[in-house]
């Protein structure tokens, strides 16, 4: 099951997907070795490649593409299918953060990851996307997430609204 929940009180949009496990942040493995890495394996799994950067689908995704248009009413709260993309862009080959790799390899994924935006952007169901960088965890390999929604989240809203009040 995978949707997007209103909270009636505050207008707060919430992301529910059932197989989706958050563990909070795991401890950077030294050890990683590049063998153990799912990224270290190449672009053969991607759906989108440039400049030594690939697209792979999250492996638990909070929402997909392939999910249903259209909402329902749930008391007084709204209740939208989990229709959206989260993506994880491997940021290249190399098996070691960016910050020890030549600057052009963080302008690459820089670009991709704009690349990336602009393409989610021409999904006519979709309305937001946004970007975070994976640092820790799990998983030594440069890589970041994209996400995409058919609402914009509440709190971009705010900053929104905040801003048009604020102009400068």
């Amino acid at each position: 099951m995978r949707e997007l929940r209103q909270d009636p009180l505050t207008g707060a949009w919430v992301a529910l997907a059932s197989d989706h496990v958050m563990t909070g942040a795991d401890p950077v493995q030294p050890a990683d070795p590049p063998a153990a890495c799912p990224f270290c394996r190449g672009p053969e799994g991607a759906f989108a490649a440039h400049d030594g950067c690939w697209v792979v689908p999250h492996r638990q995704p909070v929402v997909r593409v392939e999910e249903p248009t259209g909402g329902r009413p749930d008391g007084p709260g709204w209740v939208l299918p989990g229709l959206g993309a989260h993506e994880v862009l491997v940021e290249g080959a190399a098996h070691a953060p960016l910050t020890e790799q030549a600057v052009e390899r963080s302008v690459a994924a820089l670009l991709f990851a704009r690349a990336r935006h602009r393409d989610l952007r021409d999904d006519a169901r979709l309305c937001w996307s946004g970007w975070r960088r994976t640092v820790g965890g799990a998983l030594r390999h440069p890589h970041s997430e994209v996400a995409a929604l058919p609402i914009v989240p509440t709190a971009v809203v705010g900053v929104r609204r905040w801003l048009q009040e604020h102009p400068r």
